[in-house]
């Protein structure tokens, strides 16, 4: 949900932003964009998923539905083994 990227702990891409972490793109993403996201202080991201939004209406409308249904930590294919 949006409310969960726009809140203070959160972070979405700013093109504003100076010093950021390299590690994250500073260009609004489109919806359709394949994301991962990670939670604050865990080592591995939570979810991989489609925006159903971009980030820049995400910090406008600041509320609904972020992503499609992806991969969750946990779930059947994220536990899969292939080795």
């Amino acid at each position: 949900m949006v409310p969960g990227l726009t809140s203070a702990g959160g972070r979405l891409p700013d093109p504003e932003a100076e010093g950021e972490d390299e590690r994250y793109d500073k260009e609004d993403l489109e919806p359709g964009t394949v994301v991962v996201v990670e939670a604050e202080g865990k080592e591995h991201a939570c979810f991989v998923g489609v925006l159903k939004m971009g980030t820049s209406e995400m910090k406008k409308v600041k509320k609904g539905q972020a992503m499609e249904s992806g991969h969750y930590l946990g779930d059947g294919l994220w536990g899969l083994n292939l080795g």
